[in-house]
């Protein structure tokens, strides 16, 4: 059983947590960032933030930007678990997740599936 006594925002404050642009740096980060956003309990969140400057940024705009990547794992990442892309995605599975019962392997893969080509060329 994971237990982990996460102190921080509360999951009312869920767009300020998904505009946060600070990285998850430890197992126990990644926990608390999957609590605060409605995840399972085993579940973890990797955020990594990537920043840059926006050379096209005019006036007195800001031009340092940030892209947060989020990753979300059914469970322990360095296990081959489930894996997901994007939040929405996450949530649909999560929705069928039961603790004590479910694995990290339910969705064979989650939106980690092999490429599969829709078409053959000369189509």
């Amino acid at each position: 059983a994971v237990t982990v006594n996460c102190v921080g925002p509360s999951t009312t404050m869920l767009g300020k947590i998904l505009r946060d642009a600070r990285p998850t740096t430890d197992a126990r980060s990644e926990r608390c960032l999957a609590a605060a956003l409605g995840y399972p309990k085993s579940w973890r969140v990797v955020r990594k933030v990537a920043q840059f400057k926006d050379e096209k940024a005019t006036g007195d705009s800001d031009n340092n930007k940030a892209v947060v990547e989020d990753r979300i794992y059914a469970g322990n990442p360095n296990l081959s678990v489930d894996t997901y892309f994007n939040h929405e995605a996450a949530r649909k599975a999560a929705l069928k997740w039961v603790e004590g019962e479910s694995s990290g392997y339910d969705q064979k893969g989650g939106q980690l599936l092999p490429m599969v080509s829709l078409y053959n060329k000369k189509d």
